[in-house]
């Protein structure tokens, strides 16, 4: 089973010689991930449950049940925005007083090499 071809809008969007960038196939996955988990939850008008929720949580006292509540959240917006992603291991929270670092484990396809997303949210 072959994953079809992913082809759209860079993000960040930018103009490139006169056009539009544009991606595809895993770069484009990637850049897919990284807009979903840094996107606010309610931030789009028409989407209000789009993003990986993990904005509105930067606040509160870093422990073991808000990383726990944080992995849920973005497993979740995963699942439901992006099914061509299969997480392969637990995604990786390390957290310190400024910024959150997420670690995302993914295959797009049963046949695809294991691919890692490092992503900070500030």
């Amino acid at each position: 089973m072959n994953t079809p071809p992913i082809m759209g809008f860079s993000f960040p969007f930018r103009i490139v010689n006169g056009g539009v960038s544009r991606s595809r196939d895993f770069e484009k996955l990637k850049q897919n991930v990284r807009h979903l988990l840094s996107t606010r939850l309610g931030e789009r008008t028409m989407l209000r449950r789009y993003g990986g929720g993990v904005h509105h949580r930067l606040q509160s006292p870093n422990d073991s049940t808000l990383q726990t509540l944080i992995r849920h959240e973005i497993e979740q917006a995963l699942r439901e925005y992006m099914p061509e992603v299969q997480l392969t291991a637990p995604l990786s929270l390390t957290a310190n007083a400024s910024e959150l670092t997420i670690v995302v484990e993914y295959q797009a396809s049963p046949q695809d090499t294991i691919r890692q997303l490092e992503l900070q949210i500030i």
